[in-house]
This record gives structure tokens, sequence and C-alpha cells, in this order.
């Protein structure tokens, strides 16, 4: 859903990723169980659609009722390491039962 926050800023050390975390907690007050946001995900932009750096300090580079908006976000996250498979316990099954044959040969019948 649209929403629209008015954030207050007490600090000039408040950095855009702050302000951006403030909207997401707002938003997900509110819509979160049906629609929650996550900041990760997302990015600030201004009216101008630049992309604001959310390290940046806010200090200098906002003036008072400035808009922003929340865009998906455009950087690549950072690849996780995938983890690595358990292997399963290895079933054992009788020997009368159980045959492997070469991909090329064909199956032996099983007595």
């Amino acid at each position: 859903p649209n929403h629209t926050a008015v954030l207050s800023c007490g600090s000039p050390d408040i950095t855009f990723r702050d302000l951006l975390e403030q909207f997401v907690a707002i938003y997900n007050d509110r819509f979160g169980a049906d629609y929650a946001l996550d900041a990760d995900a997302l990015e600030l932009r201004n009216s101008k659609k630049k992309k604001m750096s959310q390290k940046q300090s806010i200090a200098g580079n906002i003036t008072d009722k400035q808009d922003f908006f929340v865009h998906p976000s455009t950087s690549k996250p950072t690849p996780k390491r995938a983890a690595r498979p358990r292997a399963s316990p290895p079933v054992a099954s009788p020997p009368s039962q159980h045959h492997v044959a070469p991909a090329h040969a064909p199956a032996a019948p099983v007595p």
C-alpha cells in the first residue's frame, strides 16, 4: 500500500539509512502483517530520482520538509555463502537387492 511518513531528524548524525529504517519501522507497524518491507532491499531517492548513499549523513544534504521516495534497491545484493548440503546417512540394502551397472552396460537382472 502507498504510505507517507513524516520523519523527525533530531540529530545531524542521522544517516539516510537511519531515515530508511525509521520509514520501514513505521510502515511495518501499520502494514507488516500483510506487506512487510525489508530495509536491506530498499533505497531512498530524492525528487530528482537521485539515489541517496545510505552511509551519508543527512546534515547539509537535506532541507526542511524535503521529499524522499522509497524504491526497490538497485544495488546487487552481497552474495551469501551457500550452505553445504548435508550428506544423508547411507542406507544399507541387502546385497541381493542392490546392483549397479556402468551407464553404458545393460542392467543385469536382479536374482
